[in-house]
């Protein structure tokens, strides 16, 4: 049976075989097995050769001996130096890498939500190309279903199709080599992907083993289709349109194919070098290449309109670039107007939702006063990459805000901490990055480890896992105890049709803001000791640094409170009456008086503590506190000018 990368070509079979001994450099007699391979196979030189221009190592130099002196292409010589630069950083290190490699793979090809978003991406991107049709030729279905063993698809032709494809760089270059790179650079097995996951899953159950080997089909299949599709389109515009003969108009249309959609060969080298430390970034080939492919499109687009007989294709691909990037505006405006959502009520629904939604192209689903219901419609968007930093723009208080908030947004996907980095840090220190404690300090020692070891399980699980198990969740109405007290809930009818990969959620209002109510109070004690700290110290404290902490923490206090008062109000726009709002941050904790001028919109002056007070007369002389108090008594008596 003719399935995938089975392949006679020896030029078919390199991403496979000459990958795989690569990575088993593990001896003289392995290398010595490469060398053999490599050059029976065309892939070593002894002299600069087309492009095996890049020299494995130099003449006489012990190093890579006995590839020393020969020349190879760039990617298969960068292939080597970094297998061997993870495998110097010793075998702890390999382990992380490789488990950074295993969350990242079961947060998109291990979950069955992103083999639905995958397809819905690379509809958009075909749109933006001016390919509406997806038709002309079933080619490309029946290369893909060929993989999958269906019988009458494997033919002769289908595989000429194929061998064409692959050797034109078309063929199984997808999102699935970013993992398989990572994997391949970390575990003693030197392996593709695939290869290491099905002899890891074999160790455990054929059941397991038939599992992975399906998703990654399954996921390489889902580009690989579509970029066949392309292929096709733009090789027949290419034929109709210039007059080209197939032949020529194939290589032609697979560069322009090469260029319009993700295309992991041709990531920035800088990158790919990125990609290879596993601390920071995540899955920072998709917007590097979606930074690529949109100039490229609108080039593509501006060259056709100046070609005769290619005007028609020209306005086709703009047309289409204005329908894909703003596809889902439409379907969020459409979500609004049926729902009775306006711009205001959906600035008090970001309120609520998770800190990485904040940014995110929302669709509301419906209020009943209590519950709140959207769909984080961003994940199918793959021109998402543009809009979360213009979103960040428009929503900033101020244009020094604006502009730190959308570079922020922008860079995310490469300097922020990796999934697993994140975790292992949050877990260290006991709290999220967004603030949020992961254990209790006053649980018992046993209890605290087991909450850490939940957190750490959550947050780097397969997201089939986690989506299975809110499955669950809605269908018992059992609550999850991690998120509920933030006002998120279940519904057996949004979490089944979110493994579909559009996920509906829910968010409980008076549950949100009783969260909120929690944190407000929690970070106003940390406000606090800006001042106090330095108020109460013991010792002569200048008059001049009490006065600097005392602004610094009444500036923060302000925009605490207005804040929280946004909050408040946020939620009496998603349903709550006055009194219910009130009775949810006081559920959270917050005093009357705090209660009172939030709910009333006012800002309440900071008031030196009576305890603190006292404890200061204990510990300081005479003097002192007299000074201290009169400091005090005058910055108590500004903060009503």
């Amino acid at each position: 049976r003719f399935l995938m990368g089975e392949y006679n070509d020896p030029l078919i079979n390199y991403a496979r075989s000459a990958s795989k001994m690569i990575n088993l450099l593990q001896s003289q007699e392995q290398l010595n097995k490469l060398k053999e391979f490599g050059v029976a196979n065309k892939l070593f030189f002894e002299r600069p050769t087309g492009n095996a221009a890049t020299q494995i190592a130099a003449d006489g130099s012990d190093t890579r001996s006995p590839l020393n002196g020969l020349y190879a292409e760039k990617d298969l010589v960068d292939a080597i130096e970094n297998f061997e630069m993870t495998h110097r950083a010793g075998k702890l290190y390999q382990l992380y890498y490789a488990a950074n490699a295993w969350v990242k793979w079961g947060k998109t090809v291990g979950s069955i939500q992103a083999q639905f978003r995958n397809p819905i991406s690379n509809v958009l991107i075909e749109v933006a190309n001016g390919n509406i049709a997806f038709g002309g030729s079933s080619k490309p279905f029946r290369a893909v279903l060929a993989e999958f063993g269906v019988p009458k698809m494997d033919t002769k032709e289908g595989r000429a199709y194929l061998t064409r494809a692959t050797q034109l760089g078309i063929y199984d270059n997808t999102v699935l080599n970013e993992f398989t790179q990572m994997l391949k650079d970390a575990q003693q097995y030197k392996g593709s992907t695939i290869d290491f996951a099905e002899e890891l899953a074999g160790r455990g159950s054929n059941f397991l083993k038939k599992g992975v080997d399906f998703l990654n089909r399954l996921y390489r299949a889902g580009d690989n289709l579509f970029k066949l599709i392309a292929w096709e389109y733009e090789t027949r515009r290419l034929m109709n349109g210039r007059g080209l003969a197939r032949q020529e108009a194939e290589v032609i249309g697979a560069e322009r194919v090469k260029n319009t959609r993700a295309t992991y060969s041709r990531v920035p080298r800088v990158v790919k070098a990125l990609r290879l430390q596993p601390i920071f970034g995540n899955f920072m080939s998709w917007p590097s290449e979606m930074l690529r492919i949109i100039p490229n499109t609108l080039r593509y687009a501006g060259e056709d309109l100046k070609t005769p007989g290619m005007r028609r294709y020209g306005f086709e691909r703009l047309i289409g670039v204005l329908a894909a990037t703003t596809a889902t505006v439409a379907i969020t405006r459409l979500g609004m107007w049926a729902t009775g959502f306006n711009d205001r009520k959906m600035q008090a629904l970001r309120r609520f939702v998770a800190p990485y939604q904040k940014n995110a192209t929302l669709m509301p689903t419906g209020s009943d006063g209590k519950d709140v219901g959207y769909v984080d419609i961003s994940y199918t968007d793959p021109y998402e990459v543009f809009k979360g930093p213009a979103f960040a723009v428009a929503t900033g208080r101020d244009p020094e805000e604006s502009i730190l908030n959308a570079t922020k947004d922008f860079l995310e996907s490469y300097i922020g901490p990796s999934i697993l980095a994140n975790s292992i840090a949050s877990a260290i220190y006991g709290k999220t990055p967004q603030g949020r404690a992961i254990r209790n300090p006053q649980d018992t020692t046993l209890d605290q480890t087991l909450s850490t070891i939940n957190y750490l399980w959550r947050q780097n699980e397969p997201a089939t896992v986690s989506q299975l198990r809110r499955i669950g969740y809605a269908i018992t109405g059992e609550p999850d105890t991690t998120v509920s007290k933030y006002g998120r809930i279940y519904k057996p009818s949004e979490e089944l049709s979110a493994l579909f990969g559009i996920r509906p959620q829910s968010i409980n209002v008076s549950k949100a803001l009783e969260s909120k109510a929690s944190r407000f109070n929690t970070d106003m004690a940390d406000v606090g000791r800006i001042f106090t700290e330095t108020y109460g110290a013991v010792g002569n404290v200048p008059e001049s640094k009490v006065r600097e902490q005392f602004a610094k923490m009444e500036n923060r206090r302000k925009i605490m409170f207005d804040e929280a008062n946004k909050d408040f109000h946020a939620a009496m726009l998603l349903g709550l009456s006055r009194s219910e709002a009130i009775s949810a941050i006081r559920a959270g904790g917050m005093g009357v008086d705090n209660a009172s001028a939030i709910a009333n919109n006012r800002y309440r002056d900071y008031k030196i503590s009576k305890s603190l007070t006292k404890s200061m007369r204990r510990e300081l002389s005479p003097e002192e506190m007299q000074k201290r108090q009169e400091i005090g008594r005058e910055l108590m008596m500004q903060q009503g000018e």
